[in-house]
């Protein structure tokens, strides 16, 4: 069984990157769109090894996020690993170097890493994990061939999760829950995460037909930590995104409007907590809005 499920025009761009890569690629999706899964795949791809032996490969490098940032020092020290000397064989690609959530990078990291790639060993593909290009500077993103992960059909979707002996049932609530985000049903599917998402997304919809008074008297119990009101906002994100899905087949562009209204203010949220600010005001905000 293949180790991932790509949508078909997702994997034509990869594929004529593998056969043609530039020196930096941007896969860029949201949250739970599963591009851990699509890197790793394509990372072995690049360097010609098994999927299952990308992570500690000695010539792959992952940066992430810390307190939900990237500092210059963090991307300052990929430069130990660029001047490690690879093995000489007949590959083109034979190190890769990867930076998740790349829109959280500072500038100063941006700038650090511009240089880089300004100048890459020509044995070196860097690949950026982006939930979005807006946090990128224009120079950096000038340097990456960008590719959008689309979704996979439902068919396709159902067909893979199926192999792996999960049943109709559990597959299409994991679906729904999701808006058929692979990344976010196969931590459903795998992960045991379905009953606990499952009061996620209750209270996320009783939340929305509050009057906005009874909304601010919520806060209290949405708002525990910091953690909590992450996943209150991806849900808020999943549960817009299948919405919209769904909506857009109905051309109901009312309630269409509204959803993309909602989806708007969840990501200005999170945006918001990335950038450090107090957790509670930024609920306020979004339970003020919504």
């Amino acid at each position: 069984m293949d180790s991932i499920v790509i949508n078909s025009s997702t994997n034509q761009e990869l594929v004529s990157f593998i056969e043609k890569p530039s020196q930096a690629i941007g896969i860029v999706g949201v949250n739970g769109s599963g591009k851990r899964t699509l890197v790793q795949w394509l990372t072995s791809k690049l360097l010609q090894i098994n999927f299952d032996k990308v992570t500690t490969y000695p010539y792959y490098l992952d940066i992430s996020p810390v307190n939900d940032s990237i500092s210059i020092e963090e991307i300052r020290n990929t430069q130990k690993f660029l001047k490690l000397k690879t093995p000489e064989d007949d590959r083109l690609i034979r190190r890769v170097a990867v930076i998740e959530h790349a829109e959280v990078m500072t500038r100063e990291a941006q700038n650090a890493l511009l240089k880089q790639l300004e100048e890459p060993p020509n044995d070196t593909v860097f690949i950026l994990t982006l939930d979005n290009v807006h946090g990128i500077l224009p120079t950096v993103l000038s340097r990456l061939t960008t590719i959008n992960i689309h979704k996979p059909s439902k068919t396709q979707i159902i067909s893979f999760f199926s192999a792996m002996k999960n049943s109709e049932s559990d597959i299409n609530k994991a679906y729904l829950l999701s808006g058929g985000l692979i990344g976010s049903m196969s931590s459903f599917l795998t992960e045991g995460e379905t009953e606990k998402t499952e009061i996620t997304i209750g209270e996320v919809k009783e939340l929305l037909v509050m009057s906005k008074l009874d909304r601010l008297l919520s806060i209290d119990k949405l708002y525990v930590k910091k953690d909590d009101l992450k996943q209150f906002i991806q849900m808020l994100i999943q549960m817009s995104q299948g919405t919209i899905i769904q909506t857009a087949s109905k051309n109901d562009n009312q309630s269409l409007s509204k959803w993309k209204r909602i989806l708007s203010l969840a990501y200005d949220a999170k945006v918001a907590l990335q950038k450090n600010a107090q957790p509670k005001l930024v609920l306020m905000d979004l339970l003020i809005n919504l």
